[in-house]
């Protein structure tokens, strides 16, 4: 789907789906100008930075999955929930669907959320397309003809098969 099919103009403000009932998406996150959750993930994602061990220059590798969906969902819980760093390893798992209920309930269309379920479902899901599963092994033509993604078409096959064998 077109994200004009997703929000309402003049009224969404953020989108917040989440990766199926684990924790928001931080892969698939918009919003708009100015919104001080951004600006905190990002304030906390420096500070984070700033306080970990460097070796020659570089950050140590397993710190960094911290600075992802961690601290991503935690400013989430922090700043749209009222939530703390303690209460976050309390409902990660067990909250998503309450805070999806919540936020679909409560917001009245200015924050946007839906489950995302892979390919075949979510936030810019199109049921008049076909399913990923039709698309191995019935091609993409009709994929690149609803999107008008002709001039792709030989570009995105080429990268389909390399995916496809590795």
């Amino acid at each position: 789907k077109h994200m004009d099919d997703v929000i309402q103009p003049m009224v969404t403000r953020m989108c917040l789906p989440t990766n199926h009932d684990v924790n928001f998406c931080h892969d698939v996150m918009c919003t708009s100008p100015k919104n001080e959750l951004f600006l905190f993930i990002i304030q906390e994602a420096s500070n984070f930075r700033l306080r970990l061990k460097r070796r020659k220059g570089w950050i140590e590798g397993g710190a960094l999955s911290e600075l992802g969906p961690v601290l991503y969902n935690k400013q989430i819980l922090i700043h749209v929930f009222g939530g703390t760093e303690d209460t976050y390893y309390e409902c990660e798992e067990s909250g998503i669907p309450v805070a999806r209920e919540l936020i679909t309930a409560e917001s009245d269309g200015v924050v946007v959320t839906k489950r995302e379920d892979g390919c075949d479902g979510g936030l810019l899901f199109d049921d008049t397309v076909p399913l990923c599963d039709d698309l191995v092994t019935k091609g993409k033509d009709e994929l690149y003809n609803a999107y008008g993604m002709d001039q792709w078409r030989a570009q995105v096959n080429a990268r389909w098969a390399v995916n496809q064998e590795g």
